[in-house]
């Protein structure tokens, strides 16, 4: 995989996500985008991915937020608004943007590298 493109990171404020956009050129595949929907939970977060070939994204991205806006943690896990999620990273210490960003961006690389070993696998096999 390589020119992997991740977009800005959007929160969703009616549908409680996060949304980012992916691109990337996969060997023997050829070029794709993806996007992700990510629901806040009390124990991290539930990750909602769907790729296809970019031709076909447009055909799909209406589909793959549908699937990601169906995702609803069971209640106990349910995000709950903390008084210090507004305080800024100088007082926390903690910069959750580049934390979430590189959580998120492992996860998405992982999950399209085994989406398209399946594939690779399939066309092969």
């Amino acid at each position: 995989m390589s020119d992997i493109q991740m977009g800005k990171m959007v929160y969703d404020k009616r549908n409680k996500m996060i949304w980012m956009r992916i691109e990337a050129d996969v060997v023997n595949i050829g070029p794709i985008s993806g996007i992700s929907g990510m629901v806040p939970t009390e124990k991290g977060f539930i990750q909602v991915m769907g790729y296809s070939l970019r031709e076909n994204y447009p055909n799909y991205e209406s589909i793959f937020q549908s699937v990601a806006v169906s995702v609803s943690p069971e209640p106990g896990l349910t995000y709950k608004p903390k008084w210090s999620d507004s305080l800024p990273s100088a007082v926390t210490g903690i910069d959750w943007g580049k934390v979430m960003g590189k959580a998120i961006a492992g996860a998405i690389i992982g999950g399209i590298i085994a989406l398209f070993a399946a594939l690779r696998k399939k066309k092969n096999g």
